[in-house]
């Protein structure tokens, strides 16, 4: 099954934990939003997420909820045709965009999995074969950052009593740090193939 989107995985969080991740200072702190998703003072609302659209969003929660098969959230969420059936569906998603965007959410993560010594780069660098071509795959070592990215994100207040972030927050955080991997990994991609380009013509033009 595809991993879930950011839009969805803070989905799941919201609905695993009543009102999480919003509810953490750490997550106020990194997204500027400190009184909720759906405040009553109209003045207190979510910079993307104005009270006019509150009605729409919380119908798009509550058709998400009732859904039963992980398969049919999924599905329900990541919809793009018809999508304008559920308008609260689109007005989540360009919110979470914004928030994603201004929280500079890819770069605390990526920031977590270079002092861990998890960054992909800093995996394929520290292989006897340095290639792009041979990516390593991300369930070997996001699980390994799970904590440390949950830190970054949520703070103290969303780790158990053992020191280890909540276990329902675990899978979603997993799928956020996952497009995380998946664009460093397109970053690093299309430089290593500019890489590549520079020397082949640096060579003909040397040979020719």
């Amino acid at each position: 099954m595809p991993t879930q989107t950011i839009h969805q995985a803070l989905l799941e969080i919201f609905f695993a934990i009543d009102g999480a991740p919003w509810i953490y200072p750490r997550w106020q702190q990194l997204t500027d939003v400190h009184n909720g998703l759906f405040p009553d003072d109209p003045e207190l609302s979510p910079k993307g997420l104005p009270l006019e659209q509150k009605p729409f969003v919380e119908s798009y929660f509550s058709q998400y909820a009732n859904l039963r098969k992980a398969e049919e959230k999924q599905k329900f969420a990541s919809a793009i045709k018809n999508a304008s059936s559920v308008p609260g569906r689109k007005f989540w998603r360009d919110f979470v965009t914004l928030v994603v965007r201004d929280s500079a959410l890819h770069r605390v993560i990526t920031q977590v999995l270079t002092d861990l010594s998890l960054h992909p780069a800093i995996l394929v660098a520290n292989r006897k074969n340095r290639s792009f071509e041979s990516w390593p795959d991300s369930r070997g070592y996001l699980p390994l950052a799970v904590d440390g990215i949950g830190e970054a994100l949520f703070g103290p207040e969303a780790f158990d009593s053992l020191g280890r972030l909540e276990w329902e927050l675990r899978e979603p955080v997993l799928a956020i740090a996952q497009r995380t991997w998946n664009n460093v990994k397109n970053t690093l991609s299309r430089g290593s193939k500019r890489t590549d380009k520079y020397k082949e013509d640096a060579t003909n033009a040397f040979n020719g």
